[in-house]
């Protein structure tokens, strides 16, 4: 009888463990599925970075892991969008990004995914009720800038500036004459890039108030000028005042709106990566990042204590908290 026992307590023993070891990898295996939304963003993310592909739904839905017609739900239902909706607006962005930058209809129609120029002219039109050439042309103001992070902003608003600064590993932009990257005000460069003013004829002429007060009078000979202020204002606000002058309010909050969603996403990837919580975990007391601006400068931080993630200017507090 005691023997019977034994083996029967054994019994439930072993029943035990191999329940347990079941519920253990069940839970192993449910952390291990990806959500959904996370799924989701990463396709998106993926579009983006090969624009220049063949992208059809089959192939986007097997890379998000999903069934190829909740994969159209889901990613309606998270980003307000179908799978081909999303694909025509971030191409034909690009596309607006590489007209502005001097590329052809041709080469601009390749590097976003159409073969067949003609083809991507049609859409085109059908997307931003102008042809790829009339936009361009559209875009194209008598204005210039003597500030690089100025031309980012004007470049940001879709305008097209005929004269601009930019910083020195810049992208060239061929249709428009480019100026030293150089606010001094003096100097031979200074007169070099007056000089390129001066031929570029304008009806407007940008630069920071932190511009000499004899330099900006020197512009002022040449065309109206605004002096965006730089130390007292942040670089949205800048960004607005640009807008205003050139009744671009519109695209300003448009491409707020869209940089601050790019923050968010920006965020909750670093947010989610274990390499990341390692760091802190290791650095104790202090963190240090990156901060990114719309300037294409990067500002070293360093947080004691409590430390905040700034994806460009946006403030997340005690995100570095594991």
């Amino acid at each position: 009888m005691e023997a019977a026992g034994d083996e029967e307590h054994f019994n439930r023993q072993v029943l035990l463990y191999g329940l347990m070891t079941l519920l253990v990898k069940a839970e192993a295996k449910s952390e291990s599925v990806e959500p959904t939304p996370a799924a989701i963003a990463r396709v998106a993310d993926y579009m983006i970075e090969h624009l220049d592909h063949e992208l059809k739904r089959d192939e986007l839905a097997k890379l998000a892991g999903l069934s190829p017609g909740y994969f159209s739900l889901a990613f309606q239902q998270y980003t307000g969008k179908t799978p081909t909706a999303y694909l025509m607006d971030v191409r034909m962005k690009r596309a607006k990004e590489l007209l502005l930058s001097g590329d052809g209809v041709k080469e601009t129609a390749i590097r976003v995914g159409y073969e067949d120029e003609f083809y991507f002219s049609r859409r085109f039109k059908q997307k931003m009720g102008l042809s790829p050439n009339a936009f361009v042309k559209s875009r194209r103001y008598s204005i210039v800038s003597v500030s690089d992070p100025i031309s980012g902003s004007l470049l940001a608003l879709g305008l097209l500036p005929k004269a601009a600064a930019f910083y020195p590993n810049h992208e060239l932009y061929n249709r428009m004459t480019r100026l030293h990257s150089y606010e001094l005000g003096e100097g031979q460069v200074w007169q070099e890039n007056v000089d390129r003013l001066r031929a570029s004829e304008p009806e407007l002429i940008f630069c920071t108030d932190i511009l000499a007060e004899r330099s900006r009078k020197e512009l002022e000979q040449i065309a109206p000028t605004v002096a965006i202020p730089w130390l007292s204002a942040d670089w949205r606000q800048q960004l607005r005042t640009i807008a205003e002058v050139m009744e671009h309010r519109e695209e300003a909050e448009t491409w707020l709106s869209d940089y601050d969603g790019k923050a968010e996403a920006v965020y909750r990837k670093v947010r989610r990566n274990s390499l990341f919580h390692e760091l802190v975990r290791r650095c104790g007391s202090w963190a240090a990042i990156y901060r990114i601006r719309p300037s294409c400068s990067s500002q070293f931080l360093a947080s004691q204590s409590e430390c905040t993630f700034d994806a460009g200017n946006r403030l997340y507090k005690n995100c570095f908290s594991a």
